[in-house]
């Protein structure tokens, strides 16, 4: 399997929004059980990181937003089905996480060098011949 495989939608969601494995099973927890409203304190256990990382990540899906604050004391988060234009692109990426994970991880993590390449391309010297 390879990122080819994945399909246009998927690869674009994730490409745009999603910077780590860790982000991204936070935010399938989440559309697992939509009704359900989550701490960071259990999603950090459920996923087995820390409860500081998983509040980041929860910030981070906020932004998108995929992630909604339901209450600030203590804070609960659940999946944002609010967003009905997001709601299929994450069934989605749920079903080719599922099928292709090491294809998505992949994706994920080549994704910062592909990034990169962008962006210090731009700043390239080119010789008279290139333009």
């Amino acid at each position: 399997m390879s990122s080819e495989d994945i399909p246009q939608n998927v690869s674009q969601f994730i490409v745009d929004h999603i910077n780590s494995v860790e982000q991204l099973e936070t935010l399938l927890l989440l559309h697992a059980e939509p009704a359900r409203e989550w701490t960071a304190e259990q999603i950090a256990k459920e996923l087995r990181t820390s409860t500081d990382a998983a509040r980041l990540r929860l910030t981070e899906l906020k932004r998108i937003p995929c992630v909604e604050e339901i209450s600030s004391a203590p804070p609960k988060y659940r999946f944002a089905t609010s967003n009905a234009a997001l709601c299929p692109i994450v069934d989605a990426v749920a079903r080719q996480y599922k099928d292709r994970r090491v294809s998505i991880i992949s994706l994920i993590y080549t994704k910062p060098a592909n990034e990169l390449r962008a962006f210090s391309d731009a700043f390239r010297i080119k010789k008279k011949e290139d333009t």
